[in-house]
Formats: structure tokens, C-alpha cells, sequence
């Protein structure tokens, strides 16, 4: 191409893609981005000689992109951008200029001053270390007034270009000469042990450069070092492969075992992270995956701006986001045609400045690969940059003056090996393939979720438990708000907007309808072709009736406990309550409180008597000859509470007396595996649960190889025996629910979805087989005994039923457990069954004397008024 045409298109090329890609800028900042773009471009293409010059348009329309995308994630302002731009453009010609003035000299650098040379670029490169405010890993070095140098990037610049003169000066040389070349090449390899050390990427790209450069200086001659790299692309994964085996036995030889080790031990766990993502790495996945094939433009993705260290290390994955990976694959592709086109002028050149720049724009190529694959989760991550992409001020000018320096050692007269067409066609092929691996793969995009906006969660009355979208610039970790606070908390859980796994109650269950349960436009099917459709948040309607979470707060005010609030004939979850939980706005990521309510499990104690009994009924076993005070069992006794006598073995007696003595003597008579199995089959109890609201627990029989006295035991709810509120209330709301000869309903908290309406989930029956219902009713009306019976354990809720014109049946508990679990020694219970529908179940913990779950239970029953409202999206 003329020079005529390559300056034009140098300029324009760049200047128009920043012109229309940039945004979150003024009118004025994208004209002065496109002006600094063009003139960038126009000084790099002047800069050259002729025969690369046009080569130079990928390298700047590359930066142009990767500047808007650090403006796009608020990095780096306008004005900053501009500088940086013209910064980058006027190194790159400097360089080209310095680098062609050296080079057509005729004198070459001494062997003692690459020597010297190398001895300090290794000093330098270990300054970070002891700077303060430096960082070794990455080699940035603070410099005031200035912000900070990557003078990594540079010292690997230096070194490349001094294993070309060494390697040179070992052909041209002798004696001490040729030991200070030598020395120079073993301060060189140093610097690779050092590295390994730190990080094996830099390590890695600088052993890559050494090794190009003096294979392209030993086979200068015949050309068989251009050949070796430009006409066979399946040797340069020999040559990347071998160097990585040489600096793995290079970090052996120069450092201690212990710490070859952990080198070893960090490349294994990084080539592990491909199957077992690291959160950084999984988050990178998320969003290339969001962006698709072709993406929606800069600044499209929510997700794309919450990808740790997406200016640098995970740059193309956040361009992904955006723009799409088969659109910025194009541009690396254009990025790499255009440094093996220089490479291919440089490689076969005479002076070793000229296989040194060959060089450099083959580990440049290396770096942006790697970089590449490793956001697209082929390659394991480097901790390296992509050049040109990742267009942070340092780095973006260390990769102009290396690209400047390379660029400017082309000439005409070089022997030209072009690049031929396979490895383009490679090339293109490893892009379509992960273009399509990323777009229909299997990787979640679920890891960024909690970054979505997302809806509102409503009551069934339309009260507001939870309301904000994700992360934004403004609120990086969620403006996600709570107002009913530590109320409902057992009902949200809590959303942390970075952290997609730090979700919990229906921030987490109902996740999915929250941020993409809405309706999306009617071309959608069309846009999933190239690009996952964007999600659109819808509202999440709970089953939750405020005034009865309201009561049910209230009346654990003071209490460390929880209850739940069952309606047997749908299986909505009318309230869930867990005095402990406090604010979710309070909650640490990583350490996320378990609920009494769902998930905290303790031992039932009595509460459980009336299952048993359903049990014992239908199987048509009874204890009426029980013994009415003691039930001997191997190792003591089981005594009725305070050594009361059982006046009544009946089941409904035994109930409404809480004979512990009768039921465990039925324990004892359905043994273990009938006692488990009718607890299982009809109350699903050891099942797994299948709530609708987040992590729950169910009840739990404990029953395997239990003796006599451990199954007597358990037969009163101690033992191996434990349970939940929302356990208990499900397993009442089954009994219930088998008394009126209907499938027991599963136990859910989402009412609808505000989509266009509200959609109905549907909901499936519990999966147990209903007791037969002359069992259930004999275990109810035991329950009805103990509240209306002249020795029933709940008399006190007697008059607060006949007050509010409920039928009212009940049975309370109280368990012995652990001090750890209760600073009393006992967890009380109570569940009451109110009109044959609705199941109050309550627990209180770090408390004594008269059972206060049951106190707690009459208090919400004050409070209960008609049926819940009807679920509504209207608010």
C-alpha cells in the first residue's frame, strides 16, 4: 500500500471508530477523543518506514476501543484520556525514530555495557518491591505527582532487545567480550528465575522473547529462523510449550524447593480454575458470556463493570461484554496479522536490532493470545495484560514504545517471508470457535445476578420487603434496601450485588424471576442468536400477609425464637418470622446468619406427639395399657413431665396430657422402621426440601440403628429428632390437610411474578400420601383436648378462641437441648391449628418457666383478622 493511502488511513480508521464508540462523554470531549485518536494514529504511520505503515491502523483502532472502554468504566476521565492517547502516539513515533537512527548506525552497543544494562534493568525490576506503595506482582512503581510506572512492562522491553545484542555479540566476539555477553544472558535468566517467583506470566513472556530472539539471531544466516516461526504456526506452540518446561526447571534451579513448590503448585491451581472458576475468573465468564457473539455496544452490559480487574488483567472479557467476542476477536485478529506482518520484515534481518524487534512484537502477539484465551476461559489466566486492549496509562504506553521500537527497525530491503495464509486461517478459526463456545456454552451467567437490577419484593397486599436495583457506579455494592428491616428478613434474605453467591431467602430462590422474569420485546428470538437477550427485571409477590408478619414480629418482640404461619388449603407461607436475624442491611458477605425459621434445626420435644399418634392410628396400633407414670427402657426410665400420672391413654387423652409415657411406649411398639417410615411417607419428613423461599429444613427423624431407649426417646420428640417452625407448620398443614381428605399442598412462598400481569407459579402437591383421615381427626381432636380439656397443656389460648370466634386446636412442646443452643437448656414450642386451615407454629429459645410459645402463639392470634387479601401486582 502507498504511503498516500496508509496515512489516511492510519488517522481516520482509529478516529472514527473512538467518534462513535465512546460514551458517557460530551459533545466537545468526543470531538477532542477523536482529534488525539487521529492524531495518534497519523504520528505512529509517519513514523515507520512505508512498508508497515498501514500496519499500524489495527494497533491504534485496538487503543481507541480499549481507551473508550476505561472511560466507560469511569477509570480514567475524558481529558485524561486525550493525554493519554497523544502520550502513547508520541512514544510510539519517538521510539520508531530512535530505534531507525541507532540501527542505521555502525556501531553496536559492547558486550560490558549489555551487562551493565541488564544488571540494573534487574534492579529496577525489583524496586517495586521495596517502594513503598510499590506492587512486585505487577511491577508498578509509584511515582509522585505522576500516579505510577509498570516498569515491568519496560524492563522486559530492555531485556528481549539485550538477549539480541548478547546472542550477537557471542557470534562476533571473544574472550572478555564474549563473558560479558555471557554474563549479560545469565543476568537475563535471573531476572526469569526472579519472576517465576512472582508471577509466571511475565516470567514466561520474557523467556519467550530471549528464547525468539536468539533463535532468529543463531539462524540469521540461511533464514531457518524465519521459517521456524512465520511458515510453520504448529512450531510456535513447540517453541511457547518448551519455554514453559525451561523456566519450570529454571524456577527449580535458582530457588528453593519450598518455593519451586508454590510456583508449581499456583500454575497447576490456575489450570485447575478452568473447571473450578475462582470468583474473579467465574465473574470474567458471566459477562463475555452476557455480550455473546455480537454484543449491544459500549456500555451495554450491567454486568460488564463489575469484573475484577477489568482494566487490566480482564480487559477482553469486559470488551466481550460489550461488544461481543466475535467482534473483539476481530480486532485481536487484526492486532496479530499486523505484528507478524512486521515480524516477517524483522525476523530475517541482518543486525540484531532487527531480530530483536522481531522480538518483541512476537511476545506482544504471545500476550495479547494468551490475555485473550484466558478471558474466554481456554488458557489458564496469566496475570498479564493484552496489549493495545488493556489501555491503562502505563501499560498502554509501554506496549507503544515496544511496538514503536519494532515498527521503526522495518525496511524494504529485508528479506520478506510473509505470513502465510494458514496461520491466518488458524487464526480466524481459534476466534469462531470461541465466539461459538462462549455464546452457547454451558457457563452460568448467574455469577453476576446479584449485579442485575433486579425487582421489588411485594407482600401479598402490595407492602414493599425489598426494592433498589443492583451495582451501580454510584452504590458498587447495591442500593438493594429493606424497609421492613429485621421484620422480613427471614423472608428476603439479603442480596450482595458483587458477590452472586452471597444471596439468601428469596433474593436467592426467586433470583431469576427478580432480575429476568420480565416480558421481553417480541423481536427477542431474533437478538438470541447472536447475544443472550437482556434480562428484564420483574416484581416477586410473596404469599407473605404484612399484618400477619406484623403480629407475628410483634409477638416475638423481646424473644430470641421464630414462627411461621402456614394456610393448609394452599400451602402459602403467611408469615415467617426470626426475631434474631436483625437487618439485613447489616449482614457481612461470607457470613450470612442461619434462620430459626428455615434452617436451624433443634429437637421438636412434644410438638411432634400428634404426628406420631396419626401414625400409630392408621397402622392401628395403640398404647392404652401404657404404663401411666414410668416406661422402663435399657439404661432408665422415661417419666411424664414433673413424674405427673397419665390419667387418659387414649391417643386424644395422651395428647391433650402430653403423656410421655404413652407415646413412648407407641414408639416402642411401631418400632424404628414403621415409625420412620409413616413419619416420611405422610409428614415428608428426611426428605429434602423443596421450598420455594431459599434453604430450609424440614423434619428429621434421626432413626437408623436406634436401641430401645434412643426410639422411646424419639417418640417424644428427643433424640435424634429435629425440626423447624417451617418444618412443623408443613407437617401440620399435611395433617390438616389429610383430616379433610385432600393432598397435603407444597409449602411455597412466591405468590406471582409481575410480568405483564401477574403469573401464577405453579405449584406442585407435597409429595407424601395423606394419612388416612380418621387418623388425622383423632390426632386434631387430641389437639382440640389440650386447648379446650380440663388437663390440656394450652387451656390459656381456651378463651382467646371463644374471644375471636376460632376453633382453635394445639399442642405445645418443650425440648431439652444443649446450653449452646439455648442458654435455658430448652427450646419451647407451640403450634395451633386455627379453623381447620390455618397452622401457627412457634419456637422460643433462652428462655424459662410457663411454655412462651404458646403465650406467643395466643398473642398472634389477637391479632388475626379475616382471610389474608388475594396476591396483587398493583401494589
Amino acid at each position: 500500500m502507498s504511503r498516500a493511502l496508509s496515512l489516511p488511513l492510519a488517522t481516520a480508521v482509529p478516529a472514527l471508530v473512538m467518534l462513535f464508540i465512546v460514551e458517557g462523554v460530551s459533545v466537545d470531549e468526543r470531538i477532542g477523543l477523536t482529534v488525539a485518536t487521529a492524531l495518534a494514529g497519523l504520528a505512529a504511520a509517519a513514523a515507520v518506514p512505508r512498508v508497515v505503515a498501514a500496519w499500524t491502523t489495527p494497533l491504534w483502532l485496538a487503543a481507541a476501543v480499549g481507551i473508550a472502554m476505561q472511560i466507560r468504566l469511569g477509570a480514567v476521565s475524558p481529558s485524561g484520556a486525550m493525554t493519554m492517547m497523544i502520550l502513547a502516539g508520541a512514544a510510539f513515533a519517538c521510539a520508531a525514530l530512535v530505534s531507525r537512527a541507532i540501527s542505521s548506525g555502525p556501531l553496536l552497543p559492547s558486550p560490558f555495557m549489555l551487562a551493565v544494562c541488564a544488571a540494573a534493568l534487574l534492579l529496577l525490576r525489583q524496586l517495586p518491591a521495596i517502594a513503598p506503595g510499590g506492587d512486585i506482582e505487577s511491577g508498578r512503581l509509584p511515582v509522585p505527582g505522576l500516579g505510577s510506572v509498570q516498569i515491568g512492562e519496560f524492563t522486559r522491553i530492555g531485556l528481549i532487545i539485550i538477549v539480541a545484542f548478547a546472542v550477537d555479540a557471542l557470534r562476533r566476539t571473544n574472550g572478555r567480550q564474549r563473558l560479558a555477553a555471557v554474563a549479560a544472558l545469565v543476568l537475563v535468566v535471573a531476572q526469569v528465575a526472579l519472576l517465576l517467583a512472582v508471577d509466571g506470566g511475565p516470567a514466561l513472556l520474557l523467556l519467550i522473547g530471549g528464547v525468539a530472539a536468539s533463535v532468529w539471531t543463531v539462524d540469521s544466516e540461511d533464514g531457518r529462523g524465519v521459517r521456524f516461526v512465520t511458515r510453520a504456526p504448529r512450531r510456535v506452540v513447540v517453541v511457547v510449550l518448551a519455554t514453559i518446561v525451561v523456566a519450570l526447571g529454571l524456577s527449580f534451579f535458582f530457588t528453593n524447593s519450598t518455593l519451586s513448590g508454590y510456583v508449581v503448585d499456583r500454575a497447576i491451581d490456575r489450570i485447575h480454575s478452568l473447571d473450578a472458576p475462582d470468583p474473579q475468573l467465574e465473574r470474567a465468564r458471566a459477562a463475555v458470556a452476557e455480550g455473546g457473539i455480537i454484543g449491544s455496544g459500549m456500555g451495554s452490559s450491567p454486568l460488564a463493570g463489575l469484573v475484577p480487574e477489568g482494566r487490566s488483567d480482564h480487559a477482553i472479557a469486559v470488551l466481550s461484554a460489550d461488544l461481543g467476542v466475535f467482534v473483539v476477536g476481530a480486532m485481536i485478529v487484526a492486532v496479530l496479522r499486523a505484528n507478524l506482518t512486521a515480524v516477517s520484515h524483522l525476523a530475517g534481518g541482518e543486525k540484531p536490532g532487527s531480530r530483536a524487534g522481531a522480538a518483541l512484537l512476537f511476545v506482544s502477539s504471545v500476550q495479547l493470545t494468551w490475555a485473550a484465551l484466558g478471558s474466554f476461559a481456554i488458557a489458564p489466566v496469566t496475570g498479564v495484560s493484552a496489549p493495545w486492549l488493556a489501555a491503562t496509562g502505563s501499560a498502554l504506553l509501554s506496549t507503544a514504545v515496544g511496538a514503536g521500537i519494532a515498527f521503526g527497525l522495518a525496511r524494504a530491503g529485508l528479506p520478506r517471508t510473509t505470513f502465510q495464509a494458514d496461520g491466518i486461517r488458524i487464526l480466524i478459526a481459534v476466534v469462531v470457535i470461541a465466539s461459538v463456545m462462549v455464546a452457547f456454552g454451558s457457563w452460568s451467567r448467574d455469577s453476576l445476578a446479584g449485579s442485575r437490577d433486579r425487582g421489588d419484593i411485594l407482600t401479598r397486599d402490595g407492602v414493599v420487603l425489598a426494592t433498589g436495583g443492583g451495582a451501580t457506579a454510584e452504590y458498587p455494592e447495591g442500593d438493594r434496601r429493606y424497609p421492613l428491616g429485621a421484620e422480613t428478613a427471614a423472608v428476603t434474605g439479603r442480596s450482595f450485588a458483587l458477590f452472586g453467591s452471597g444471596l439468601s431467602g428469596l433474593e436467592s430462590s426467586a433470583i431469576g424471576e427478580l432480575t429476568c422474569g420480565g416480558q421481553t420485546p417480541w423481536w427477542s428470538f431474533a437478538e438470541a442468536l447472536i447475544h443472550p437477550v437482556p434480562c428484564v427485571p420483574a416484581d416477586v409477590v410473596s404469599t407473605i400477609d404484612s399484618h400477619w408478619q406484623a403480629a407475628a414480629a410483634q409477638a416475638l418482640s423481646g424473644s430470641t425464637g421464630a414462627a411461621a404461619i402456614l394456610d393448609s388449603t394452599t400451602g402459602e407461607v403467611l408469615a415467617l418470622v426470626d426475631s434474631t436475624l436483625g437487618d439485613p442491611a447489616t449482614w457481612d458477605y461470607g457470613d450470612l446468619p442461619e434462620s430459626l425459621a428455615t434452617i436451624d434445626a433443634v429437637a421438636p420435644g412434644s410438638v411432634v406427639k400428634p404426628l406420631i399418634a396419626a401414625v400409630a392410628a392408621e397402622q392401628g396400633v395403640d398404647a392404652e395399657d401404657a404404663p401411666r407414670e414410668e416406661v422402663e427402657v435399657p439404661g432408665g426410665s422415661v417419666f411424664n413431665s414433673g413424674g405427673a400420672r397419665c390419667d387418659d391413654t387414649s391417643l386424644e387423652g395422651a395428647i391433650e396430657q402430653s403423656c410421655n409415657t404413652v407415646f413412648a411406649e407407641l414408639a416402642l411398639r411401631l418400632g424404628e422402621e414403621r415409625l420412620a417410615a409413616g413419619l416420611r411417607e405422610h409428614f415428608g419428613a428426611d426428605a429434602p426440601s423443596a421450598f420455594d423461599g431459599g434453604v430450609a429444613t424440614g423434619l428429621t427423624t434421626g432413626l437408623d440403628g436406634a436401641d430401645r431407649a434412643q426410639l422411646a426417646r424419639t417418640g417424644i420428640g428427643q433424640e435424634s429428632m429435629r425440626a423447624t417452625p417451617l418444618g412443623v407448620a408443613s407437617a401440620y398443614s399435611a395433617l390438616v390437610s389429610s383430616a379433610q381428605g385432600r393432598t397435603p399442598p407444597s409449602t411455597h412462598l412466591v405468590a406471582a411474578v409481575c410480568a405483564d400481569g401477574p403469573q401464577v407459579p405453579s405449584t406442585a402437591p407435597m409429595d407424601v400420601v395423606p394419612v388416612a383421615p380418621e387418623a388425622a381427626e383423632r390426632a386434631l381432636a387430641g389437639m382440640g383436648r389440650a386447648i379446650h380439656g380440663d388437663h390440656g397443656t394450652m387451656r390459656d389460648l381456651a378463651d382467646i378462641g371463644r374471644e375471636r370466634g376460632m376453633d382453635v386446636a394445639g399442642k405445645s412442646g418443650t425440648a431439652e437441648v444443649p446450653t449452646e443452643v439455648s442458654s435455658s437448656g430448652y427450646v419451647f414450642w407451640a403450634t395451633v391449628v386455627v379453623d381447620s386451615r390455618y397452622v401457627i407454629t412457634v419456637q422460643v429459645r433462652d428462655a424459662f418457666g410457663v411454655n412462651p410459645a404458646t403465650t406467643a402463639a395466643g398473642q398472634i392470634l389477637q391479632q388475626m383478622e379475616g382471610d389474608p387479601p388475594s396476591p396483587r401486582c398493583d401494589g
